[in-house]
């Protein structure tokens, strides 16, 4: 962020009309970056992806302009699109991957009427999904809705009226949508088969903030927040699709946070607010192993990564964000400060390199490089301003 005369060096790269991003299309034309092991690095300080060359811990002088503020990622269901999320203005941007620049036939950003923190995309590999807790119908009020549309025209094709939609969740069939939100213990289901979709409520959670579908879309497990997200008691329940019932339910530590692997399903959280513990829940026989102790901190992301759980927290008052659990040995690593040094920060995303199994980062705005045991390499990628999120998108 002090060197400014390189941040004007990145920003007359960028595809985008200006840097931080003004929701047009530009005519200018940029050559690819041509990287093999190409990583995107959204920096949220310049208003750009930064491309990172992941073979050789090389930062290139390859941006991607997006618009303002741009934090996560998501990747199409056919790796050919990223999304990218801008949390300043609530606008949505997507970038061919190929190209490395906007497509074609979008012409701005996608509005969607305000932040959002969670987005399901179809298998069709245009639709999507995005829930707007705050959105605002134009009137000043903020009511809470899902928006449905198309990233590859940057179109809104519906908004569907959700009050406080915050998480939501989409079956693999892409007939059924799962809304959850952060002051309520229902979950709304959304039938997408309809001209106009229906909505009907089941309640008996207790403050859900995630949910996922069985391989045949007959049971969603939706996970319960408890105590840490004021509710009062964590812990994964069965949502029978067929009668829109609640079946077998397990209690656990803390959840808020969770990963879908196979028919493990882990969660990871702060018991009562704080402390960290992590816990897996099998999905078929619906039991729940015992809880281990991690990191402190508020979880925000959680991966499994070469049959490991791997959590990422926010602010861990003074200790490590990063940890990594090991299942099957039940082996815990926090990456906690060594004596005399400071945290690294917040963990705000991560990704598997897989073609040479190291973890990149993202600690308190910068790149890191882990091996899958988290030891940090003494690699240095310094990126110029503040990075958020991580993908690893190979050519």
């Amino acid at each position: 962020m002090k060197r400014s005369a390189i941040l004007l060096i990145l920003c007359a790269v960028a595809t985008w009309s200006a840097c931080g991003g003004s929701g047009g299309s530009s005519t200018k034309t940029q050559p690819l970056s041509q990287v093999k092991d190409r990583v995107f690095v959204t920096n949220f300080y310049s208003g750009s992806i930064d491309i990172v060359d992941a073979a050789h811990n090389l930062v290139t002088a390859f941006t991607i302009g997006v618009d303002s503020g741009p934090t996560t990622m998501t990747l199409s269901p056919d790796n050919k699109i990223t999304l990218i999320v801008a949390s300043a203005n609530g606008r949505l941007t997507p970038i061919a991957n190929a190209t490395e620049a906007v497509p074609s036939a979008v012409t701005a950003a996608l509005v969607i009427g305000g932040t959002t923190e969670s987005l399901a995309l179809a298998a069709d590999n245009k639709t999507g999904y995005a829930a707007v807790r705050n959105y605002n119908n134009g009137s000043g009020i903020a009511l809470g809705a899902v928006q449905k549309f198309d990233y590859t025209t940057s179109t809104i094709l519906a908004t569907i009226p959700i009050p406080a939609a915050r998480w939501i969740a989409l079956n693999h069939a892409g007939t059924r949508l799962l809304v959850m939100s952060d002051i309520t213990d229902s979950v709304t289901i959304v039938d997408l088969t309809q001209t106009t979709p229906t909505l009907s409520t089941v309640t008996g959670f207790s403050r859900p903030v995630a949910a996922f579908f069985s391989s045949d879309d007959s049971r969603a497990f939706v996970v319960s927040c408890g105590p840490e997200c004021g509710g009062t008691q964590a812990g994964v329940s069965e949502l029978l699709m067929s009668g829109s019932t609640i079946g077998r339910t397990v209690n656990v530590s803390s959840a808020r946070i969770a990963v879908l692997s196979s028919n493990t399903l882990y969660v990871a959280g702060s018991p009562n607010g704080s402390g960290g513990t992590a816990q897996s829940v099998d999905t078929s026989a619906f039991t729940a192993g015992a809880p281990v102790t991690i990191g402190l901190g508020q979880k925000y992301v959680i991966k499994t990564i070469v049959n490991k759980v791997w959590i990422g927290s926010r602010n861990c008052l003074g200790t490590g964000c990063f940890t990594l659990w090991d299942p099957g040995s039940n082996n815990v690593t926090i990456d906690n400060p060594a004596a005399g040094q400071t945290s690294k920060g917040d963990v705000t995303g991560f990704t598997l390199i897989t073609s040479n199994n190291r973890i990149f980062a993202i600690e308190g705005g910068e790149l890191r490089v882990y091996d899958t045991n988290l030891t940090e390499e003494p690699t240095t990628m310094d990126i110029v301003g503040q990075a958020w999120d991580v993908e690893y998108v190979p050519q």
